[in-house]
């Protein structure tokens, strides 16, 4: 391995040299040769390739959460090595039932699809162990098979459980990021997985899309009923999913110190969209969505307060505005392509 110092730190892969950035710092190393197995069964080799199969579709997936890459500053907030978890419930989300049966016993998969995966990633928390995820609740609204809103509740109870100095004062922002997911299925004839595009779409790429974080907001301007954040629109003829991210931190008012609590970060999976025929082979599709409840406290178009005393002075109408950053009016951002 070797570390590279220069103007322009580069990620990724360059022949059989693979470029990664740590700490603001190259690091060179070569990839690994292909792997020679002999004597190995047919159960062998299948293993891998429905193993190979998870980790990608995977990757993908954390690629769009981790929006910003290697050195996204949220990237503290999500558990250690998020691919594996995901990798493993991908694994064991298909119906093995009804898939191609190899040997006598061992059934492996040669196609992951959303209606099989969906189910497996609902609700996944991909927050670190420290991270007081368990309290907090995050219910999506609206039509099964397309939410557009979801229900956040239970952030007190989760703000009691970090411990903040003295008199501090502890406050959260929201994040929402939202990726595609591909079908993927095994191409025996070249011996890899391949991304399978949604009607006639001839792009292979994938599909990133996230909010600008909303203002700090004081974990006390939280509504005992919850909120209710609008889910940003997406194309309807693609399947996507929306995480929402947590960050807190601590003011301290003795010499205005700012503590980040990254490692109590919450990251979870909190809705799921795709056309109505992609959840067609799900027969318990109907308990990954809730109906709409005209109990649940919206959060409505805030207006804009310039005093920043005046908010303070008003927990809803703060909480509104700050609440509104995830939403700009101006033109949201072209969609990410990986």
């Amino acid at each position: 391995m070797a570390k590279a110092h220069g103007p322009i730190l580069l990620s990724g892969k360059l022949q059989n040299l693979i470029f990664r950035v740590r700490d603001n710092k190259n690091i060179v190393h070569l990839a690994p040769d292909k792997i020679h197995v002999k004597n190995a069964t047919q159960r062998y080799h299948d293993n891998r390739m429905e193993f190979g199969g998870a980790a990608k579709m995977a990757g993908q997936i954390y690629a769009g959460l981790q929006a910003s890459g290697p050195d996204d500053p949220l990237g503290p907030i999500f558990r250690a090595y998020p691919q594996n978890l995901l990798t493993s419930r991908i694994r064991r989300a298909p119906n093995r039932n009804k898939v191609h049966i190899v040997g006598e016993q061992l059934p492996y998969v040669e196609r992951f699809q959303f209606c099989d995966v969906a189910p497996a990633l609902k609700g996944l928390d991909l927050s670190g162990p420290e991270a007081p995820s368990a309290k907090v609740h995050m219910t999506p609204m609206g039509p099964q098979h397309n939410p557009t809103a979801i229900k956040i509740t239970g952030l007190t109870a989760a703000a009691n459980a970090i411990p903040v100095h003295g008199n501090a004062r502890l406050e959260f922002r929201l994040h929402i990021r939202q990726t595609e997911i591909k079908d993927i299925f095994y191409n025996a004839i070249l011996k890899q997985w391949q991304r399978q595009d949604v009607k006639t779409r001839n792009s292979s790429s994938i599909q990133t899309k996230w909010s600008d974080p909303s203002d700090w907001i004081p974990i006390e301007f939280f509504p005992k009923e919850g909120i209710t954040l609008p889910i940003p629109p997406v194309d309807d003829t693609r399947n996507h999913l929306t995480a929402i991210l947590i960050e807190w931190r601590e003011i301290r008012p003795v010499g205005r110190r700012i503590l980040q609590h990254h490692k109590h970060g919450i990251v979870r999976i909190a809705a799921l969209h795709a056309p109505c025929e992609a959840w067609t082979q799900v027969s318990h599709s109907t308990s990954h969505c809730h109906l709409p409840n005209a109990t649940h406290h919206a959060v409505p178009a805030p207006k804009t307060l310039s005093d920043s005393r005046m908010r303070y002075q008003d927990p809803k109408q703060f909480l509104q505005a700050a609440l509104a950053k995830l939403f700009p009016k101006k033109e949201s951002p072209p969609l990410r392509k990986q």
